[in-house]
């Protein structure tokens, strides 16, 4: 069998791919948003923008979270159960990427929060609490390594970017620099519903419709997984009236026609 770093290398290459596409595209997006809001005296524009960069983050990483705990064994499977690389390796990698998944909402805030911080000159404050996160994912590392093997460090890894997710939170409090909408409360809420009934749905046809044994049946059955459980979501957010459907399919339908044309 493989050896824990390679069940976690694995795992983490899958995690990295919501995490890198999200958290960029917010964090590097969000900064110079805020720095223009508070630089022309808008507090209230910095906070609206502040709280919808958090309803964009939660939007898209939630599916994502039950997405990878549903779906983890087959997505481990068929990218990478081959060879040397055997399905039960396959299948210990997936309880590492179920482990990153937990804190991923988390890791991707990380990077929403810290330019509140930066965007009002303040470079200390986050750095000191990610020395001090480090620290406590070092700590968490060696406390989980022995018992819980190659799930220990991804295990660690979410717990710390939760903890470090609160502090920021508390500080931006403290400072009046963080002001969070009932409107965005609401929000979370529904989104997360939707998520986990999203996540029942992918878990209930997974059981009565198991991966197949040959490979190329199995990378359609994820497919078709991964593309209904995305309509699925799709269909619950305009259900608990997160999002407007047909608007959603009217603004695709343009942007295909835009680059078309």
């Amino acid at each position: 069998p493989a050896g824990s770093v390679s069940l976690m290398y694995f795992a983490d290459r899958i995690n990295q791919l919501p995490l890198g596409v999200l958290g960029a595209a917010a964090g590097t997006t969000l900064l110079p948003v805020l720095t223009r809001h508070l630089s022309a005296g808008d507090i209230q524009g910095a906070h609206r923008a502040q709280n919808r960069s958090v309803e964009y983050v939660i939007l898209l990483t939630l599916p994502a979270v039950a997405g990878l705990l549903v779906l983890a064994g087959p997505i481990m499977i068929v990218l990478f159960g081959h060879g040397s690389f055997t399905e039960h390796d396959a299948l210990l990698s997936a309880q590492s990427l179920r482990a990153y998944a937990v804190g991923l909402p988390a890791f991707i805030l990380v990077k929403v929060l810290s330019p509140a911080f930066f965007a009002r000159g303040d470079t200390r404050t986050p750095v000191y609490v990610g020395i001090g996160v480090l620290v406590l994912n070092f700590v968490l590392n060696l406390l989980f390594m022995g018992p819980l093997a190659h799930v220990g460090p991804p295990l660690a890894s979410s717990l710390t970017a939760c903890v470090n997710v609160a502090l920021l939170v508390v500080l931006l409090l403290r400072k009046n620099a963080l002001v969070v909408y009932g409107t965005t409360l609401s929000h979370m809420g529904r989104v997360c519903l939707a998520a986990v009934v999203m996540g029942l749905g992918l878990w209930g046809v997974g059981c009565m419709v198991t991966l197949p044994a040959i490979f190329v049946t199995r990378a359609v059955w994820l497919t078709g997984m991964v593309m209904g459980g995305a309509v699925f979501y799709a269909v619950l957010l305009h259900v608990f009236g997160v999002a407007d459907l047909p608007d959603m399919l009217a603004r695709i339908r343009g942007r295909l026609r835009r680059r078309a044309g």
